[in-house]
């Protein structure tokens, strides 16, 4: 720990005497802006920046069980410099909205303003990446039934009795739900997001292609 980033920290602990402190920061981070909590219904809480910081630390540097995606993940230098994040975060921030690193930059393995952006929470549920399976993520199969069922963010939209019937009316459902987002995000989210639009009603075009989608039960 530098000795810039030990009087930060001393000087932060002796502020927010009341808070958990986080293990990832220490070490790493420069706290120089205060307070990082409020009272909310009499409740101490964190900040939003602050929080979004400290998720942010905890994935790239936290427990590898917890965060096993995020194990060669990042934070870039500039950000290690607690009011640089929060200076970029405020002016960007939405309410209900998710800091997201992957959107921007495809394969992207660090936080940094050059990549991330805010988009709505159910978007980036979506879009975020996700370890390889045999099914895709939206398509589960029933073990009562033998169904493959298709969902997105929770809700059905439909049961059928093959997989590739089921990933083609996931990969619909998903890009109308993303498209009916455009409006809530970004720029540059907007024109990422719309590539994912694209590609996955390319991918649902080539399975109907490929396979009759009658089958689909509810």
């Amino acid at each position: 720990m530098s000795k810039l980033q030990e009087e930060a920290w001393i000087r932060f602990t002796a502020v927010e005497e009341d808070v958990q402190l986080c293990p990832t920061l220490v070490g790493r981070a420069i706290i120089d802006v205060y307070p990082v909590t409020e009272i909310v219904n009499g409740r101490r809480q964190q900040k939003k920046a602050y929080r979004d910081y400290v998720n942010m630390f905890n994935r790239c540097y936290g427990d590898r069980t917890v965060y096993p995606s995020y194990e060669d993940a990042t934070v870039c230098e500039e950000w290690h410099t607690f009011s640089v994040f929060k200076k970029w975060h405020d002016g960007r921030f939405i309410e209900d909205h998710a800091l997201d690193k992957d959107l921007l930059v495809v394969g992207n393995r660090e936080y940094g303003p050059h990549a991330c952006c805010f988009i709505p929470n159910d978007i980036n549920a979506l879009v975020k990446p996700v370890p390889e399976r045999d099914i895709m993520p939206g398509v589960n199969r029933n073990k009562a039934t033998g169904l493959f069922v298709a969902t997105v963010n929770g809700d059905c939209v439909g049961r059928y009795v093959t997989y590739e019937q089921a990933r083609a009316s996931y990969l619909q459902a998903k890009a109308k739900h993303i498209e009916s987002k455009l409006p809530l995000t970004v720029e540059r989210a907007n024109e990422a997001l719309r590539v994912i639009i694209d590609d996955c009603l390319s991918e649902a075009e080539e399975i109907e292609a490929k396979h009759s989608l009658f089958g689909r039960l509810l």
